[in-house]
């Protein structure tokens, strides 16, 4: 029983960011035909700091043991810093992220989904079989 929750944590994580990709792809698809459907970091486009975050968040889940943890942090933490901070630019009226179709702030349900990611990846991580050499690999 103990080893079917780490399998469906990493389940439901790889879900979980499979969604943020699937959600992201009509902004960059707006944002490559011209229409400016998002704001930028720099010089990049926000869209597709997502797009390519939450790629590595699904790359991370097939990676041998070794790669997972940075790989999974190089996508999560900049999408995290990049919500958080349009989550409370939002928050004090400005305006800073893409609607969604529903007219929510993306950066909000982006907030709410990498909360989710993080938990089940911890969750995974934690109940693992063999974990302690598993962290010794990272």
């Amino acid at each position: 029983m103990l080893i079917a929750i780490p399998n469906a944590a990493r389940v439901l994580l790889a879900a979980c960011a499979l969604a943020g990709v699937i959600g992201v792809v009509p902004i960059v698809q707006q944002q490559i035909t011209g229409a400016a459907a998002c704001p930028t970091v720099g010089p990049v486009p926000a869209c597709y700091l997502v797009l390519l975050g939450y790629g590595l968040i699904v790359v991370s889940v097939f990676l041998a043991t070794r790669y997972r943890l940075r790989t999974f942090v190089a996508g999560w933490l900049p999408l995290f810093i990049l919500a958080s901070v349009g989550s409370g630019l939002e928050l004090l009226g400005q305006v800073a992220c893409p609607r969604s179709s529903t007219g929510v702030p993306t950066c909000f349900l982006s907030l709410g989904l990498l909360s989710l990611i993080v938990v089940f990846y911890v969750v995974e991580k934690r109940l693992a079989p063999g974990r302690a050499t598993e962290d010794a690999g990272t």
